[in-house]
């Protein structure tokens, strides 16, 4: 139980760490990478100022000449200024490079500083122990894995990646240095200021942005960052409550069963999850290399609606199919992948004993796919947000049928990928329509 308890605690430290990437990417929506940076280490510097005041406020006064309190602002100043250069380079060498890859590479290739350090500590001679050159060794067979392509070449986001771990490093070296000389709390807050001046002049020159671009992106990384987080707590409270309850004898023996089909449960909701936020940070890269072919989207419905019968029958649903043959180029997978997730919404916010209604044709010589259904339906006010990342009309329905709101926000990355026309027909309590015209 203790390992369990240790597993899932690397799993939560993991997922936090991928949905800060996934919020940096999502910041940029509105924000370049250098206005972005600047503003959030403007944020951090202003957020440890009221720290360090009452740090000073509350220290016991030392007895220092004219000369060592001018000599200790000077260490500080020279400390804050070269930390918080090293920190502008790479965070934007990272932020640049999470444009070109995924997040999920980009949170694996950043960590690297963790064996770079090390490595880089040998040249101010410092001994570095054996378990690190095995992790360097690991690192290494990873990163290939990850960022090396044929003809052995590395994409360029990759590659700036791998130059931000490097930057950090550095950053980190400097922080070795200067550390133990000064107050840690004041060199952060001046970094932080130095990094923010220094992207903030690079934006002035080579990006346009507004105050409400900022709040926008602000508002984006905030609303992504608590709702991923709701959503995680969930499904974690719930395994943590129940191992606990069984490492501890309070589960009867013929209860156990039951308890590990819970666990079971919300570990697969977790996956799923984990699953649906990977994939849209793939359709989020603008790397994503899109391999296209003719096929028959008539067949692909077709084939989508029988294997959804199970999970219709589940639901007291059923679901059928209509139309005609219509050839279309396009990427067969995530075309797939599109027809599924419309169709299981379509079923999970439905009635008992509702319908679906799949249907390909052509309209002015495009073809399309629309899923109808006769649900729910979603009112004017909420129809312009479903396509967000983890909006839901009805919580509730959704948790209690699985579903991890992120459907609908990987149907909208899949056609915009596709130069694809959306759109969304509905009314309460009727029913809804979504239609993708190629």
């Amino acid at each position: 139980m203790k390992q369990f308890r240790g597993a899932l605690l690397l799993t939560i430290t993991a997922l936090i760490w991928g949905t800060a990437f996934v919020a940096q990417s999502l910041g940029m929506d509105h924000l370049g990478p250098f206005a972005f940076n600047g503003v959030r280490n403007f944020i951090a510097a202003l957020a440890l100022l009221p720290v360090l005041l009452f740090m000073q406020h509350k220290a016991p006064k030392k007895t220092q000449t004219d000369e060592e309190r001018k000599q200790s602002r000077k260490t500080l100043w020279v400390g804050g200024v070269l930390c918080g250069s090293a920190l502008a380079v790479a965070s934007n060498l990272q932020q640049f490079g999470i444009s070109f890859t995924t997040v999920g590479k980009a949170g694996f290739l950043t960590a690297l500083y963790i064996v770079i350090v090390p490595i880089l500590g040998l040249f101010l001679k410092k001994r570095v122990p054996a378990t690190v050159w095995v992790s360097v060794v690991i690192a290494a067979a990873g990163t290939y894995l990850l960022s090396v392509q044929e003809g052995f070449t590395i994409a360029p986001g990759d590659l700036l990646v791998i130059l931000c771990a490097l930057g950090f490093s550095v950053h980190i070296l400097i922080i070795d240095h200067f550390s133990p000389m000064v107050n840690g709390v004041a060199l952060s807050c001046v970094q932080f200021l130095v990094c923010g001046v220094l992207c903030t002049a690079a934006a002035l020159f080579t990006e346009t942005f507004t105050l409400a671009d900022i709040l926008k992106s602000a508002r984006m990384r905030q609303d992504f960052t608590a709702n991923v987080s709701h959503e995680l707590k969930t499904p974690l409270t719930a395994i943590s409550g129940y191992a606990e309850l069984m490492e501890n004898g309070m589960v009867p023996p013929e209860e156990i069963g039951s308890f590990a089909q819970k666990i079971e449960k919300n570990a697969r909701r977790l996956l799923s999850l984990i699953n649906d936020i990977i994939r849209l940070s793939e359709l989020d890269s603008s790397n994503t290399q899109l391999l296209v072919e003719k096929f028959d989207l008539f067949e692909e419905a077709q084939i989508c609606v029988e294997n959804m019968q199970i999970y219709a029958e589940k639901n007291d649903v059923t679901i059928t199919y209509e139309g005609g043959h219509q050839e279309i180029t396009a990427n067969r997978e995530m075309i797939n992948e599109l027809i599924n997730n419309l169709c299981a919404n379509a079923i999970r916010y439905n009635k008992k004993n509702g319908s679906v209604k799949v249907r390909v044709d052509s309209s002015q010589g495009h073809p399309y796919i629309s899923v109808a259904d006769t649900g729910i339906g979603i009112s004017k006010e909420h129809q312009k947000r479903v396509f967000e990342r983890f909006y839901r009309v009805d919580k509730s329905r959704s948790k209690q049928t699985g579903g991890t709101g992120l459907g609908l926000a990987i149907v909208k990355h899949i056609v915009a990928l596709h130069d694809a026309q959306l759109n969304l027909e509905s009314e309460v309590g009727k029913g809804t329509t979504i239609t993708v015209t190629f």
